[in-house]
């Protein structure tokens, strides 16, 4: 299934095309940047013999940590990549001290929902016309470690 390591700007080229084919709001390449270089930003990915099978991009605000985007290969689906980077993710939230992990996702993302239902994240609320390009609504959803 590979391994897990942090991202570092020699994975930027291959993440970004990754980022163009999983997301129709995919980040551009200034903004994988700029969350690579961030001092706060959790940056991973599961790496399997030099291919990159999916990544998590988070970010440490103090008394909580954010999940920004995850991201794993078409053909990788259903392999528990996203489930094996959550779970390094609730380590490292560990580790630092914090106690919550918080995210949104799309209203008509089934699959990532019920995979984060599945480790444990809760539904706090509804942003409404969260997302610009279609004016979609977000799910708030949060997890606490204790």
């Amino acid at each position: 299934m590979g391994s897990i390591r942090k991202i570092d700007f020699n994975d930027l080229e291959e993440i970004y095309k990754l980022e163009k084919v999983i997301f129709s709001n995919c980040w551009s390449d200034q903004i994988i940047k700029n969350q690579i270089k961030h001092p706060k930003g959790i940056n991973l990915l599961v790496n399997n013999k030099g291919q990159i099978l999916g990544y998590l991009f988070a970010r440490d605000y103090i008394d909580f940590i954010e999940i920004e985007r995850i991201g794993v290969e078409q053909s990788q689906r259903r392999n528990y990549i996203a489930e094996k980077l959550i779970k390094e993710l609730e380590t490292i939230t560990s580790l630092k001290g914090i106690k919550r992990i918080v995210l949104e996702v799309r209203v008509d993302n089934y699959s990532a929902i019920k995979l984060y239902k599945k480790h444990g994240f809760k539904d706090d609320s509804i942003r409404k016309n969260y997302y610009e390009e279609d004016g979609q609504d977000a799910v708030l959803m949060s997890k606490r470690l204790d």
